[in-house]
This record gives structure tokens, C-alpha cells and sequence, in this order.
């Protein structure tokens, strides 16, 4: 990550702590989120579920789906007020 601009989905996977604890998370396999980081894409239809599952992390970790389209960054662990 030293050099190039960081996607999104990789703040995601380092804030669950690697690829594996987000599928679990998802109920996905480790390979599809791998693709996702590869890709810095994530499908659309599966967008719901990674903002749900950050908003159990502790400290949340609030998203939205502009987070994933747009240009405003994904914001560092929020404490839940």
C-alpha cells in the first residue's frame, strides 16, 4: 500500500483484521474478498452486507455507499455516540 492510492476495501479488510475475518463476517469465502481487494471493487449486491457487518465492529466503523463509488474517503473507526 506505500505509494498508491488505498481502495476502499482494503481500509475494510484491514479494520476486520484480514480477508479471512470479513468472509466469515459476510458469509463469503476469503477468495472472493481477495477479488474484491484485487479488483478494488465490490459487488453491488454485496455492498448491504459489508456496511452491516462494520457497523458491529468495536468501534464501529460507519460506511455508506458512496464509500465505495465516490471520491470521500472511508473514515477511520467512529466511536459509537
Amino acid at each position: 500500500m506505500c505509494g498508491k492510492p488505498v481502495k476502499p476495501i482494503e481500509i475494510i479488510v484491514a479494520h476486520f483484521g484480514g480477508q479471512t475475518n470479513l468472509a466469515r463476517a459476510l458469509g463469503t469465502s476469503q477468495g472472493t474478498v481477495w477479488r474484491w481487494c484485487q479488483t478494488g471493487r465490490v459487488p453491488y449486491d454485496q455492498i448491504p452486507k459489508v456496511i452491516e457487518a462494520a457497523a458491529g465492529l468495536t468501534p464501529v466503523l460507519e460506511l455508506r455507499p458512496d464509500h465505495f463509488f465516490g471520491t470521500e474517503p472511508v473514515p477511520q473507526y467512529q466511536s459509537a455516540a
